[in-house]
C-alpha cells in the first residue's frame, strides 16, 4: 500500500501540463483574488462573488501595498505565460482544502513546480495560518504524511516555508512553517 501512495503523491508532482495548467489557472486566480478580497475588493463576477462573501468590501478600486502588489503582478505574470482564462460567469473551482485557504492571513503563491519529502519520518510539524509566530496553528503534518513544496512566497519570511501535507494521494491541510525540514528524514524525496 505504501507504494500506491507514494506513487500518487510523485503523480501529483508531475501532472499532465493540461491538467497543471486548468489546476495552476484556478489557483493563480483563486489567490490573486484573494488578495484582492483581503484589500477590500467588492467582486461583481458570479464567480468572484461566490468566492469571497464582500461581506467587509469597500469598493473595487483599491490600493494595494508595494508588497501585495509583487504578488499580484507575479500571479499575473503566470497566467499570462500560461494563457489562463478563468470563466468567471461559473460559481465553484476545483481548489481542494478551500475553505482552509480562505482562512490563510498570509497568502502563497502556486509554483510552476513542486517538490516534496514523502513518508515524513520526523516529528509532528504545525502548521500556521501566516508566517509569525503568533500566527494560529491550523493543523499539523505526522510521520508518514507527504510534504510537499508547491507554493512560493516572493518575499520569503525568514525560516518560514509553505507546505501542502498529502496522506493516501489526497491533499489534507496545508499552511505555514518555521520547523525546518531535515531532508534524511524522508523516506523519500520527489521533484
Amino acid at each position: 500500500m505504501k507504494t500506491l501512495i507514494t506513487s500518487t503523491a510523485l503523480a501529483l508532482l508531475t501532472a499532465a501540463p493540461a491538467l497543471a495548467q486548468d489546476t495552476h489557472c484556478e489557483d493563480w486566480w483563486f489567490t490573486r483574488n484573494q488578495l484582492f478580497d483581503h484589500a477590500g475588493y467588492c467582486f461583481s463576477s458570479p464567480l468572484g462573488q461566490a468566492m469571497f462573501d464582500n461581506e467587509h468590501c469597500v469598493g473595487n478600486q483599491i490600493d494595494l501595498d508595494d508588497h501585495i502588489q509583487q504578488e499580484v503582478d507575479i500571479i499575473r505574470s503566470f497566467e499570462k505565460e500560461f494563457g489562463c482564462a478563468v470563466d468567471t460567469s461559473r460559481t465553484s473551482l476545483d481548489i481542494p482544502l478551500l475553505d482552509l485557504r480562505r482562512r490563510l492571513v498570509d497568502v502563497p503563491i502556486m509554483s510552476e513546480f513542486a517538490s516534496g519529502c514523502l513518508e515524513w519520518q520526523g516529528d509532528e510539524i504545525p502548521l500556521h495560518l501566516g508566517h509569525h509566530p503568533d500566527a494560529p496553528v491550523l493543523g499539523a503534518a505526522y510521520p508518514g504524511d507527504d510534504i510537499v513544496w508547491e507554493y512560493e512566497y516572493p518575499a520569503q519570511p525568514d525560516g518560514w516555508e509553505f507546505l501542502t501535507i498529502y496522506r493516501d494521494g489526497e491533499q489534507i491541510m496545508l499552511g505555514w512553517s518555521q520547523t525546518p525540514i531535515n531532508h534524511d528524514q524522508c523516506g523519500r524525496l520527489a521533484g
